[in-house]
């Protein structure tokens, strides 16, 4: 039976969509955003409060980067890493642009790779692994980073900027 698990921010809860079944709560977590399933079936969910390490079974195993208040989006590497996209806490520091993008290595190990965003919300390796891709919503634009190994990273530059969106 295919199935899908859906974040719902504002409901505190992973929810997993089996079928024509109706959803049902598979892990409650408060604000509940970005989510990967890892090749060996466990998962990793950005929430308030850290990076939810969780089974398959829906049982939180650990919470990793408990120092990043409140992480969004996730971005898998080929090399057993994850890039976080991590917006500051507070509204005067994402202003300020204190918002980071973090990596958590395969020892889940957590380290800053780059700082300056306002609000970066969207977070994805190009399928070459080559390069790294990351939204800065306050600004509209899209950076591109490119990868010299795996949590590090170098050469940014702005690919796309959205018009704005009150036009």
């Amino acid at each position: 039976m295919a199935f899908a698990f859906v974040s719902t921010l504002h409901r505190q809860a992973v929810y997993v969509i089996r079928g024509s079944e109706p959803p049902a709560i598979w892990y409650r977590v408060n604000e509940p955003n970005g989510h990967k399933i890892l090749p060996d079936g466990t998962h990793l969910i950005a929430a308030k409060g850290g990076i939810h390490h969780v089974g398959r079974d829906g049982k939180r195993i650990e919470v990793l980067g408990r120092q990043l208040a409140a992480p969004n989006d996730l971005a898998l590497d080929g090399d057993g890493g994850v890039y976080v996209s991590a917006p500051a806490e507070r509204e005067s520091d994402q202003q300020a642009r204190r918002s980071g993008i973090f990596y958590l290595d395969s020892k889940w190990s957590l380290h800053k790779v780059s700082d300056g965003f306002c609000y970066p919300n969207g977070i994805v390796v190009r399928p070459d692994g080559r390069a790294l891709l990351v939204n800065d919503s306050c600004t509209r634009q899209i950076y591109e980073f490119q990868i010299a190994a795996p949590g590090t990273v170098g050469g940014k530059h702005v690919v796309a900027e959205f018009p704005d969106a009150r036009l």
